[in-house]
Parts: structure tokens; C-alpha cells; sequence
């Protein structure tokens, strides 16, 4: 399930995951760090982000509405972290479906 996920990602992408450390690339193979602690870096990046959205009090202006970031990351991270949990659940359920 994850290799399919990596591979349907852009070469782009797959490049910034391998500079956070979260992928690997040796030729064509990729190779996910664990992933309980690739997402537990995620979400670290991302509350911090949120963190630093929230000290700036961001807002962007699209199409006569206000979007204030800091209500969006926080939103990202809590859906980031329920991915998490139920991939968790998943792998204790099915120790199979866990990456080598």
C-alpha cells in the first residue's frame, strides 16, 4: 500500500521527502523510512509550521474570502494525525500490511 502511495508521487516530491529524510532513492528503488516515525516527523514539520502560521497570523484573500492559514494547518495536522492512529489500528490488526 505505502510502495503504491511513494510511487504515484511526482519525482519532485519524492525529492523533498528524501531531503526531510522521510524516503530513501537508490536508482529506481525507493525505500520508506519507518513509517511511524516518517509521520511523526510529518506532523512535527507541520505543528511547526502551524506554529510559526500562528505567530505571523498569515491570511490570504481568494476570491472575496479570508483564509486564515493557521485555522488550515491546524486542521491539516489533526486529519495527519487520525491517518496515523488508524494506520496504526491497520498494522496491529494486519502485521502484514507493515513495511519492511
Amino acid at each position: 500500500m505505502w510502495n503504491a502511495a511513494i510511487g504515484g508521487l511526482s519525482k519532485d516530491d519524492r525529492q523533498r521527502l528524501g531531503d526531510y529524510g522521510i524516503l530513501s532513492v537508490s536508482g529506481d528503488e525507493l525505500h520508506a523510512a519507518s513509517v511511524k516515525d516518517a509521520w511523526t516527523e510529518l506532523i512535527q514539520v507541520v505543528e511547526q509550521k502551524q506554529k510559526d502560521i500562528a505567530n505571523k497570523s498569515w491570511k490570504l484573500h481568494f476570491r472575496g474570502n479570508t483564509i486564515v492559514l493557521r485555522d488550515v494547518m491546524g486542521s491539516i495536522a489533526s486529519r495527519l494525525q487520525s491517518v496515523r492512529d488508524v494506520g496504526d489500528a491497520a498494522v496491529d490488526l494486519a502485521p502484514q500490511a507493515a513495511l519492511p
